[in-house]
């Protein structure tokens, strides 16, 4: 099957991911294997940190495309600044933090 279509106007319906299991099963772009996020966020956004499930044993990799955005890991007292193209942040699951957004920007996410 090919395809094809807009990952910045299809992930809003589902918070901004595009790839996953959540999405509808005649999708070819649901799955249970990974979910990739399209993150589009403008200057001056700020995402408090969530609490992490202990089931949620998925790994997550951030991928800056355009933009500055600063992620703090709260338990880990560790702060990484994205501001190049092609910068990243990994963590292991249950790492809790916040996303500040200096610079409008997109970052691609990939959870498994």
């Amino acid at each position: 099957m090919i395809t094809s279509g807009n990952a910045d106007t299809e992930s809003q319906q589902f918070k901004n991911w595009l790839i996953g299991n959540f999405r509808e099963d005649s999708s070819p772009l649901k799955t249970d294997k990974f979910e990739l996020k399209w993150s589009k966020r403008e200057k001056g956004y700020f995402a408090p940190a969530k609490e992490k499930e202990q089931e949620d044993l998925r790994s997550t990799l951030g991928i800056l495309i355009y933009g500055k955005v600063k992620v703090s890991f709260l338990d880990e007292e560790k702060k990484i600044l994205l501001e190049n193209e092609g910068d990243y942040y990994f963590c292991k699951p249950t790492s809790r933090h916040t996303v500040e957004v200096f610079e409008d920007s997109l970052v691609i996410t990939v959870r498994w």
